[in-house]
Parts: C-alpha cells; structure tokens; sequence
C-alpha cells in the first residue's frame, strides 16, 4: 500500500510540476530533429540500397541525398503529428494543450526514477514481503526498467546498420586526382 501512496504522488507530482514550470518545451522543440534523424538513420540505408539500383550508381553524395530526404520526411511527420495533436486537444477543449503534454512527460519521467528506486530497493531486500503482497502497482513498476532498458537496446541494431552502411559508401569512393 505505501508503495502504491508513493507510486500515485510521484505521478501527481510529476505531472503538477510538468504543468505548472513546462520545463520539457525545449525538449519539444527539438523532438521533430531528434524525429527526423532516427528516421534517417533507419529508413536511410534501406531507401540507398533501393535508390542506388535504380540509378545504377553509388556514393557518398546518394548516401546523403537519401539520409537528408529520410530526415526531412521524419522531421515533417512528428510536426504534422504535433499539430495533429495540438488541433485535437483544442477541439476537446484543452486550453494549453503544450502545458498536459509536459505534464504527463515529466510525470512519465518521474515514473521511470521512481520504478528504479522499487526495483533497487526490492533486489536489496528492503521492501517486506507485507509490503509486496499489498502493493497493486509493484509488478508494473518494478518491470518498467526492463522495458525501458529493452527499448533503447532495440535501438542499437538500426544505428549499427547504419554505421555499416555509411562505412562500406565511403570505402567504395574513389579517391579525388
């Protein structure tokens, strides 16, 4: 039960401070950016690889062609998105719209401590077994790191391949007389 009181004022709290301060609009600001260059990263190669049979040809200069469209198409997506966002929360008529949203972002982000608090504490055997047993949210808080853990290394494969890919274009290039 106590693990449930602190699970629910972490997100209360999380959410009032996100509100009330907006401490994540930079964050926001650079969010389409961040958008537009995962989609570069992994849709980049693969639009190379295709664009690269049909033309016939390769290089660093296509390779950077497909990258800055892959990125323009993931930047312009998450502002549609955004605004897509912005004009549905004003037809339900949520006055700041930009205020919610970085109410449950830094709530999500009190979520995330928090769980690794609980997992931490649960692992170094501090939190009885009473405690456990009452608790409603403990199995969804202390599997949220795992998850959180397990999606950023499902990041890891695209940026490989997109490593690899750049590295094998400018290996190909011929040298400049």
């Amino acid at each position: 039960m106590v693990i449930d009181i602190f699970f629910a004022v972490c997100l209360i709290y999380g959410f009032y401070l996100g509100f009330k301060n907006e401490p994540m609009n930079k964050l926001f600001k650079l969010l389409p950016y961040l958008l537009g260059l995962l989609t570069g990263i992994y849709i980049g190669p693969f639009f190379y690889d295709k664009l690269a049979e049909m033309v016939g040809s390769d290089g660093v200069g296509l390779f950077l062609i497909t990258f800055l469209i892959c990125f323009f198409l993931g930047w312009s997506f998450s502002k549609y998105l955004a605004e897509m966002f912005t004009i549905g929360a004003k037809k339900m008529n949520i006055k700041k719209p930009e205020k919610v949203l970085n109410g449950i972002t830094l709530a999500f982000f009190f979520i995330i401590i928090f769980s690794g608090l609980i997992s931490f504490l649960n692992k170094a055997s501090v939190i009885s077994v009473k405690e456990k047993e009452s608790s409603l949210s403990l199995a969804t808080v202390e599997s949220l790191p795992v998850k959180v853990k397990e999606s950023v290394a499902r990041l890891k494969p695209g940026f490989k391949k997109f490593f690899d890919k750049s590295n094998e274009v400018i290996e190909k290039k011929e040298p400049i007389n």
